[in-house]
Formats: C-alpha cells, structure tokens, sequence
C-alpha cells in the first residue's frame, strides 16, 4: 500500500509523487486524443477517452487534497486512498510514477 510506503516520507516527497502521477495521466490522456483523432475511431475509443478523463479527474482531485493538506492529513488521505477502491486505470496512473505503491 502507498500510505505504508510512504510513512516516513515528509509532505513534499509524497506531493511530488502525486504531481508525477497527474503529469503521467494527462500525457495517457493526450495520447489518447492523438491516437483517437489519427485513427479516426469512434464509438468504442469515445467511451475509452471518457473513462480516461474520469480516472484523471479522480486523481487530480486527490493530488490537490494532498497538495494543500498538512504533513498529519496527507498521510491519512494516502490511507485513504488505498482503502478506497479505484478502477484500474486510476491506479494506472499512479502505479506508473510510485512503481506500483499503490496497488
């Protein structure tokens, strides 16, 4: 789990982690507007482009409780996170900055 993994870590390592996971969503996200519009898919990549953009609103949202949290809050709403179940591709997102802390 990413909370374990990450006590001990002050506010700012655990802040940069979820800024490099939100970073690595959007560049996901922007690939996939390329592939869909070179491609020229429609219906089924639509439907892939909006899961996209809901698991990256998700982990935007949770990057900025951590952004702006103090050092004793960000460790809970890590734990909360994991507690939490997200799909896949949010954890995607994640796992491909932390090295897979979060699954």
């Amino acid at each position: 789990m990413f909370a374990k993994q990450t006590s001990g870590l002050d506010s700012g390592a655990v802040r940069t982690l979820a800024e490099a996971a939100i970073s690595t969503g959007q560049a996901k996200l922007e690939q996939l507007k390329v592939t869909d519009e070179l491609e020229g898919n429609t219906k089924a990549s639509g439907n892939n482009l909006r899961k996209m953009q809901k698991a990256e609103s998700k982990a935007r949202t949770d990057y900025e409780r951590i952004r702006t949290a103090s050092l004793d809050k960000v460790t809970k709403i890590t734990e909360e996170i994991d507690h939490t179940k997200r799909d896949d591709l949010y954890l995607d997102m994640l796992n491909a900055v932390t090295g897979g802390r979060w699954r």
